[in-house]
């Protein structure tokens, strides 16, 4: 998987951080690595719902620190990613 695949632009505006956004968020995110695993997207959210309200909370988390210093968007969102993908290999989802 290339380091971009799974990079979604963080919003600039504050208005955004509510926690329907962050959902919202989430979801595309773990559609995006879904699809770049080739995974069956209702078994893959079967699988993770274990880890969606900690995942769910790192997105809150990295939102907010985006809006207060935009200069950590790329390095936030891979680490982001990369908590997501992690999930995936804990719940059997993909190996690395």
């Amino acid at each position: 998987m290339s380091d971009d695949c799974n990079v979604i632009p963080f919003p600039a505006d504050s208005r955004h951080l509510t926690d329907e956004y962050s959902r919202l968020f989430l979801a595309l995110l773990l559609n995006n690595i879904s699809q770049a695993y080739h995974l069956n997207h209702q078994f893959a959210a079967e699988q993770l719902v274990a880890y969606l309200p900690g995942l769910h909370s790192l997105t809150k988390a990295v939102i907010h620190q985006i809006q207060t210093e935009p200069a950590t968007a790329k390095l936030a969102n891979t680490l982001l990613a990369e908590s997501i993908i992690n999930s995936f290999t804990e719940a059997g989802l993909v190996q690395q």
